[in-house]
């Protein structure tokens, strides 16, 4: 929580809500608004049997919303990144599964997707 009130508190210093790259593109943080959005570009991006649910989304977000990176074209919804932080210095199936398990003064950031919908990559 630190991190997220001294991150927003440089963004207000900056006068600034989030970070504008391209001209329409912005990058920030996921709330609970997004998680549809997130659930569309992560089965755009993996077989239904490999996608996380909408539900595990949401427990993710609830969890650890700070440490998904949304990117926007305008209002688009393109690509994210998500993971918690833990003291565990190695990713298991366990922690893509359990959302609690984060820790947010944690030594190591886990990285659980980079998902950008096909017609963005290159």
């Amino acid at each position: 929580m630190d991190n997220e009130k001294n991150l927003k508190d440089e963004f207000k210093k900056a006068d600034i809500e989030s970070i504008n790259l391209w001209h329409h593109r912005e990058i920030r943080t996921a709330t609970i608004n997004d998680l549809e959005a997130v659930a569309a570009v992560e089965a755009e991006c993996f077989p239904a049997a490999e996608a996380a649910t909408k539900e595990e989304f949401a427990e993710r977000i609830k969890f650890y919303g700070d440490h998904f990176w949304l990117m926007f074209d305008a209002d688009k919804l393109i690509a994210f990144v998500d993971g918690f932080v833990t003291d565990h210095p190695d990713l298991t199936d366990e922690m893509y599964e359990n959302a609690s398990m984060h820790n947010e003064k944690g030594a190591w950031q886990m990285i659980f997707g980079v998902n950008t919908i096909p017609s963005y990559r290159q």
